[in-house]
């Protein structure tokens, strides 16, 4: 059996923003988890929102977890989106 990796991301405090502030970000992320979807090399369960802005999706390798969550999500939702490492700490695109 192979390991997997699991990306578990959520856009941080979307519930402070406005009704049409929430749903253009909303929208984003779900444009955003399209154009992953198409170009990642190694996902095997294809990114999804599982609760409102939350996200997950499941690689094969970490070849492209990286450049997925920092590339697309991390430069186009700079400092709203928030990724946990393995010990459950927050990792910022921003930091």
């Amino acid at each position: 059996m192979s390991n997997k990796i699991v990306l578990i991301g959520d856009i941080v405090d979307s519930k402070k923003l406005n009704e049409a502030d929430r749903s253009s970000l909303q929208e984003d992320l779900l444009d955003l988890i399209g154009k992953i979807n198409k170009k990642s090399e190694s996902i095997e369960a294809p990114m999804t929102i599982t609760l409102g802005d939350e996200f997950q999706a499941v690689y094969a390798s970490a070849e492209s977890i990286l450049a997925d969550s920092w590339n697309y999500i991390g430069r186009n939702l700079p400092g709203k989106c928030s990724v946990f490492n393995r010990n459950w700490k927050h990792c910022y695109p921003d930091q």
